[in-house]
């Protein structure tokens, strides 16, 4: 193994832990065209919250969730809260940093090899499925 492979590997674990909140994607996306106000994300994600095919479900994210994601997302420095304390309520709003624009810009890098290698996301999901019980022998989309 070389320094590089190290490098790699570590690389690798440090964005699997920045990455492993369900709704990361979804806020990057949802503040791609620009700053939002809370309800309004909340809103916007929950409108385009997709079929989840791993589950069987349409994804539904609460609001305790969305909250803890944008929580982690400041403190990984993805993105910028910016509150109106003399307001009532309290007016928070949020917007992409420049990493955070990184990363939506790499993780559409990352989408397109998952939709050029389509069959082995399909397989994957459907072994997920399988093992826990939620094939029912058909496609569920």
């Amino acid at each position: 193994m070389t320094m590089g492979d190290v490098d790699i590997l570590r690389r690798s674990r440090d964005l699997k832990h920045i990455l492993e909140y369900d709704w990361l994607s979804d806020v990057l996306v949802a503040l791609k065209p620009g700053r939002l106000n809370y309800s309004v994300l909340l809103k916007r994600i929950q409108a385009d919250a997709p079929f989840d095919p791993w589950s069987g479900r349409k994804a539904v994210i609460q609001p305790r969730s969305l909250a803890r994601t944008l929580q982690r997302m400041v403190e990984n420095g993805l993105i910028v809260r910016h509150a109106v304390e003399r307001t009532f309520p309290r007016s928070v709003s949020y917007e992409l940093t420049r990493a955070g624009d990184e990363l939506l810009a790499d993780l559409c890098v990352l989408a397109g090899w998952a939709v050029r290698h389509d069959e082995v996301i399909a397989a994957a999901r459907s072994r997920y499925r399988q093992r826990r019980g939620l094939d029912d022998g058909s496609e569920a989309c």
